[in-house]
């Protein structure tokens, strides 16, 4: 009978001790084919198992409810932190995208065979920022794409937010990751850590060190380079177009 209250949406009927006369009757009763009795005390325990359960709820939440409002009285400070850090690095973020941008756009226009392209994703929120600082994940991370077309050769870069690797960890929060799409016209892009072609660019992540104020790029060889986004980024273009159209 109970396994038939659960399939259905209901708590389980307890009969009790004090009912167990009444319990006796009912089925005996219902031996003639009038169910009311039975029914009645049936209805009875499922709604004393419903008061039971809203009761625990009710504590259940008080609970919840105290240790959330601790805890955000706790962690406010931290967040409150992590908040400024954020302006920070978003700001490093945006110019870092600022100059590809302008870059992509000079190249363009200086190329007469073929075309460059840049698509802009937005950037990162506070909360997803927070949970790749975490070490967590987060989807929808996109950055900024660049299309490099010259002829019959086309590739597709994508620059989107993640955690920082192994080899960046101790340095930045939260990092840059490189992809590029594999094969061309495909829409799946593949990490260039997880690559070992020869026309691979050497750098693979790019992520904000705010204390000296300078981009650090990571290397395929896990090497590490800190510098102006100016350098790191010009010779990231250089190193894709020499690998990817150079004759």
């Amino acid at each position: 009978m109970n396994v038939i209250l659960m399939r259905y949406g209901y708590p389980i009927a307890v009969i009790t001790k004090e009912d167990r006369l009444r319990y006796y009757d009912a089925l005996e009763i219902s031996q003639t084919s009038d169910l009311s009795a039975f029914v009645a005390l049936v209805a009875e325990s499922v709604y004393e198992s419903l008061e039971e359960y809203e009761e625990a709820a009710k504590q259940h939440r008080e609970k919840e409810e105290w240790a959330a409002s601790l805890a955000a009285r706790f962690s406010e400070p931290e967040r409150i932190r992590a908040r400024n850090e954020y302006e920070v690095w978003k700001n490093a973020m945006e110019l870092l995208k600022s100059y590809f941008r302008q870059m992509t756009e000079l190249l363009d226009e200086g190329d007469e065979t073929g075309r460059v392209y840049f698509k802009d994703f937005g950037t990162l929120e506070f909360e997803k920022y927070l949970s790749l600082r975490g070490g967590g994940s987060a989807k929808r991370t996109w950055f900024f794409r660049i299309d490099f077309r010259s002829g019959d050769k086309a590739v597709r870069y994508l620059f989107f937010f993640g955690a920082p690797s192994y080899d960046l960890r101790s340095e930045v929060d939260v990092t840059v990751h490189l992809a590029r799409e594999e094969p061309v016209g495909s829409f799946r892009y593949e990490r260039l850590t997880a690559m070992s072609q020869p026309n691979v660019p050497a750098t693979v992540e790019i992520g904000y060190k705010a204390k000296d104020e300078k981009f650090v790029a990571k290397a395929q060889s896990g090497r590490k380079k800190k510098d102006k986004i100016e350098t790191i980024g010009k010779a990231l273009l250089e190193d894709i177009v020499e690998k990817h159209f150079s004759i």
